[in-house]
């Protein structure tokens, strides 16, 4: 899957309309600003738009809607909050849009309406009935925290799961540089006091060795 362009409207931190392009080219699109600038926002726009759900940290507002924008909005008037992924999936082109519609209130504002929209271009754009069945055949949700990668997030919750938080981290980042086909090649290599690994037998066929500059330079040569 390629991202070619994001649109929002009034979606958290991004207020009004805007768009993104991405180019296709690269294996892997790196997003970095300072802090403010709408990174986490952004990766939000994404979990919102394929899953309808967003994962937010202790220190935001789970509101979905400009706070601003909304502010600004007269008691009863409707307003729409917007997401758009414009993207390629073998050798197909796709168009998703996920709205919510919502009323202003005295304290708040409620969702009164919301709509997802899958098209896929043959010729023209057609919609694809049934479009979250599609979404988890085209991106599987399970494979959603290492498709958007949030490395903020995942180092920001460490202090609080621990473990759980460190090995998404840790497993994120092995898929996204093929570590883990580095670190499978280290474990068949194995150890040098193994008999049974590829490295082991290399280095006791060496025989007797004393020193340990003569261990390291037979080590490094392995």
């Amino acid at each position: 899957m390629r991202i070619r362009k994001i649109e929002f409207e009034n979606f958290r931190n991004f207020r009004d309309h805007g768009e993104i392009k991405c180019s296709t080219d690269g294996r892997v699109t790196i997003i970095y600003g300072k802090n403010g600038d709408g990174k986490t926002t952004l990766h939000q726009l994404f979990q919102w738009v394929f899953y309808g759900q967003v994962h937010f940290n202790k220190t935001t507002t789970d509101r979905l809607y400009n706070l601003q924008f909304e502010s600004e909005q007269p008691f009863g008037s409707t307003f729409q909050v917007l997401g758009r992924i414009d993207f390629d999936h073998n050798n197909e082109s796709y168009s998703l849009t996920r709205t919510y519609t919502y009323k202003k209130g005295l304290d708040d504002s409620e969702k009164i309406a919301e709509d997802i929209a899958l098209n896929k271009m043959d010729e023209d754009w057609k919609r694809i009935d049934r479009p979250k069945d599609t979404i988890e055949k085209l991106l599987p949700s399970g494979l959603s925290d290492y498709f958007f990668f949030d490395g903020e997030s995942m180092i920001a919750d460490l202090r609080v799961k621990g473990k759980d938080s460190a090995g998404k981290l840790r497993k994120a980042l092995f898929s996204m540089f093929d570590l883990d086909v580095i670190e499978s090649a280290i474990a068949h290599i194995g150890r040098t006091d193994l008999k049974t690994t590829a490295l082991g037998k290399l280095y006791l066929s060496k025989g007797t060795i004393s020193s340990s500059s003569e261990i390291s330079a037979v080590k490094t040569n392995i």
